[in-house]
């Protein structure tokens, strides 16, 4: 089992095994891009998941991420907002 993070500033963030982050970004880009087309994704689905990002690009990352949780959320129908 492949588990994948994310290394920055010092600090490593273990996100899980392989297949889950794959899944993960899977649905990102297959059910975001068909709700809301219009809407450019690719700083998550390519500067975030194939690349890094940049001090510059976090804020809007961060927003575009705010409304990824609300889309899924309201696709399952449940959420906890933290």
């Amino acid at each position: 089992m492949r588990k994948i993070g994310f290394n920055g500033g010092g600090l490593l963030y273990e996100l899980g095994l392989a297949s889950d982050v794959s899944l993960f970004f899977d649905c990102l880009g297959a059910d975001t891009q068909e709700a809301n087309h219009e809407q450019d994704w690719s700083l998550l689905t390519d500067r975030l998941y194939r690349r890094y990002l940049r001090l510059d690009e976090l804020e809007p990352a961060f927003a575009l991420m705010e409304q990824v949780q609300e889309f899924f959320c309201a696709k399952a129908r449940r959420c906890v907002v933290g």
